[in-house]
């Protein structure tokens, strides 16, 4: 797994490639709890694979952002991510955005 961050408009913003399971979700969680509180972005554009600990880690830091008046926004999430997205209801649980700019304008407001 990558992590690329960089920020925009004061938003940061998280770009995750590779696989992000069991392995791998420890990092992201520790990168995530490192944010001071706000909203930021999770481009997920070039995640190939998501699993349980992946979707709990993401989840986790969306309540955290949430306890501090901020959010989460997820990007560009690829078919076979999307679907277990679905599958598991997260979905429902957050925006999700076709494109970064449009989770950053969401972000901003």
């Amino acid at each position: 797994m990558d992590i690329n961050q960089k920020e925009s408009e004061g938003t940061p913003i998280f770009a995750i490639a590779g696989r992000l399971d069991s392995v791998t979700a420890p990092e992201l969680e520790t990168v995530l709890e490192e944010v001071a509180s706000g909203h930021l972005v999770l481009d997920l554009g070039a995640l190939e694979y998501i699993s349980s600990a992946g979707l709990r880690v993401i989840l986790s830091s969306a309540k955290r952002q949430r306890g501090t008046g901020g959010d989460l926004h997820i990007a560009r999430l690829q078919e076979g991510v999307g679907k277990v997205f679905e599958i598991s209801g997260f979905d429902t649980i957050f925006n999700i955005y076709d494109s970064e700019d449009a989770a950053i304008q969401a972000a901003s407001r």
